[in-house]
């Protein structure tokens, strides 16, 4: 059966009528079971049925969700309206460049020939000078690692040491 152009099933539509009887629309739900009894296959509502049935769907199972979400007002923009916002919108770009196009040409120009031009050979970075490493576990002990950059701690210093082949 559908009601309000909306497909609902039988258990859904007993539901709906007993709701409707225990929230005061005897009327509604009469006329509904009458509508289930004459195996009606299309049952339209007014606007005041619809809104006893919201009423009747405040609290309702998953079942009869979708009836009550169709059968909701609907508001909000639709598709054609979000295209005239999108075409006021470009055409407010439009005419942004046009008349502001010169000035920030202006403005854009006089910064790019402030950068300096980029060097001939690829950038590299520094390395400290003079890098050494340990010979001996001595040099890694009493706090000497620290004279060594590229270690963290005395183990991994001694631990360089030990790895080195005589």
């Amino acid at each position: 059966m559908r009601l309000a152009g909306i497909q609902v099933g039988p258990l859904a539509m007993e539901e709906l009528v007993l709701r409707l009887e225990t929230a005061g629309s005897p009327a509604l739900s009469a006329g509904l079971r009458q509508a289930i009894a004459a195996d009606e296959s299309e049952v339209a509502l007014s606007a005041e049925q619809r809104e006893q049935i919201l009423d009747a769907l405040k609290e309702c199972p998953a079942g009869l969700l979708r009836l009550r979400d169709e059968l909701r007002p609907q508001s909000g923009q639709t598709m054609g309206e979000y295209a005239v916002i999108l075409g006021g919108l470009a055409l407010m770009v439009v005419v942004a460049v046009v008349f502001l196009g010169g000035r920030i040409d202006d403005l854009l120009g006089g910064t790019g020939s402030s950068v300096q031009q980029p060097r001939s050979a690829p950038f590299t970075p520094p390395y400290p000078s003079g890098v050494s490493f340990p010979a001996t576990l001595q040099d890694c002990e009493n706090g000497r690692w620290r004279n060594y950059a590229q270690f963290e701690n005395q183990a991994e210093c001694a631990s360089y040491v030990d790895n080195l082949t005589p």
